[in-house]
């Protein structure tokens, strides 16, 4: 899917919602309508249509003078995991990975929160534990 670098487009929204305006090296714009071109159809600069992703990797901050967010497009900033993770500790919410019985789990140290089931591989607990943490700003 996207580059393993940056954060699912979910999460990039949730991010954007709750303030994050950090600068960012990769963006996200989704499609809220649909658009047919009378020579392209669906497809080109310009059609579209509604819930389609694209991902950029070119510098973008949310709500600045390039976020070209409209009634026909939502653009959110594409931090790394590691800018996010920075970002929610700064918000007091630190957020801790956990192994234990063959699956992964993961504990939000602020709201004493955990959960440790069914996440068999790292990342998922990483995104789970993300959209919890980002659940409680």
């Amino acid at each position: 899917m996207f580059q393993p670098l940056f954060v699912p487009f979910k999460i990039a929204k949730m991010l954007k919602e709750k303030g994050f305006t950090e600068p960012c090296m990769a963006h996200f714009t989704f499609a809220l309508t649909s658009k047919k071109d009378k020579q392209d159809g669906y497809s080109g600069s310009f059609g579209w249509r509604k819930g389609e992703c694209n991902f950029s990797r070119d510098y973008f901050e949310n709500n600045s003078s390039g976020d070209y967010s409209n009634v026909n497009w939502l653009s959110a900033a594409a931090p790394t995991w590691e800018q996010c993770l920075n970002w929610l500790d700064g918000k007091g919410r630190v957020i801790e990975i956990t192994y234990s019985s063959d699956s992964f789990g993961y504990w939000i140290r602020s709201h004493n929160k955990k959960k440790s089931n069914n996440l068999w591989q790292r990342p998922q607990a990483m995104e789970a534990a993300i959209i919890a943490a980002l659940e409680t700003l």
